[in-house]
């Protein structure tokens, strides 16, 4: 009986362990994954940033272009 006991006291250790194991691991990689998933929403927003300022300058660059344009074909009627 008592070694039933002790028996049963040792099977619920090894499952407590292997419980806390478990819980570490989890821990462990959620902790990778939240970094994981801050450092892509950081390269998500700088690629943007720099989406946006490309645009800007293309767009600048077209009205600068159209401008030139429109004077040569000005300059060539008068």
């Amino acid at each position: 009986m008592l070694a039933d006991v002790v028996g049963e006291i040792s099977i619920k250790q090894k499952l407590i362990d292997e419980l806390e194991a478990s819980q570490k691991r989890l821990r462990a990689m959620r902790a990778h994954y939240e970094e994981k998933l801050c450092t892509l929403a950081n390269k998500i927003r700088e690629t943007e940033l720099e989406r946006d300022k490309v645009l800007a300058n293309l767009g600048q660059l077209c009205l600068t272009t159209s401008t030139r344009f429109i004077r040569c074909i000005h300059d060539s009627v008068t």
